[in-house]
């Protein structure tokens, strides 16, 4: 029963088909040459436009969308194998950069050294015939808009250390020192140096320095 059912229409479509196309054709064979003519143009266009529409437009989209992702992906493809051809220099290199980056932080102090390098600038100054009075670290004071600062200066690796230093001494005896603490194996920038005379010899100034450390932060 469902055979011969799907037959009838099947049969039924192929019989209106059929019709159209009768009608079509006697509609055409009835016109005058011209309108035959411009009939026969329209239905090529039409054709055209279907070929287009359903052939041609996907393929042509495909591959915009493909030409669009290649360019970027034959780049890659490129740096992937330069990288690959110079995988030993990129790795000689790399290995240089680490190893003067080591040497540079040997002129910091790290987080546990600056009992010991306050010591050791005591006797610096000592050894350079000038008498130390005061020598201590300088904590931060919080003044309005620092907290971005703030923010910055605990994001870096080197955060600097403020000293505070007062002495006596000769004229020769605090340029000696001071010269000293400039070729230091450790970074010591020198922020500001007051010398003053001193009350009771005339032969001795009054120091008041403030240099910065850099700290090697512990690694994250």
């Amino acid at each position: 029963m469902a055979g011969d059912s799907t037959k009838d229409i099947k049969k039924a479509a192929a019989d209106k088909l059929k019709l159209w196309i009768v009608l079509l054709n006697r509609s055409i064979t009835e016109r005058n040459p011209r309108e035959k003519q411009l009939i026969i143009v329209l239905g090529l266009i039409g054709i055209a436009f279907f070929d287009y529409w359903i052939l041609i437009n996907p393929v042509v989209k495909t591959y915009v969308r493909v030409s669009s992702q290649y360019v970027p992906l034959e780049t890659e493809l490129k740096g992937l194998r330069a990288d690959r051809k110079n995988q030993k220099l990129i790795e000689k290199k790399w290995n240089e950069a680490k190893a003067d980056l080591e040497n540079a932080e040997k002129c910091f102090i790290a987080l546990d050294e600056m009992p010991s390098f306050l010591e050791n600038i005591s006797k610096l100054a000592q050894d350079s015939g000038v008498q130390v009075t005061a020598l201590q670290p300088l904590e931060r004071t919080k003044k309005a808009g620092d907290s971005k600062k703030k923010g910055t200066l605990n994001s870096s690796p080197y955060p600097a250390v403020l000293i505070r230093l007062n002495a006596s001494g000769g004229t020769h005896e605090i340029g000696k020192f001071l010269s000293c603490l400039e070729n230091s194996a450790t970074c010591i920038k020198i922020k500001d140096v007051k010398i003053s005379a001193h009350a009771m010899d005339d032969h001795r100034h009054g120091l008041e320095l403030e240099v910065a450390v850099y700290r090697l932060e512990a690694r994250r």
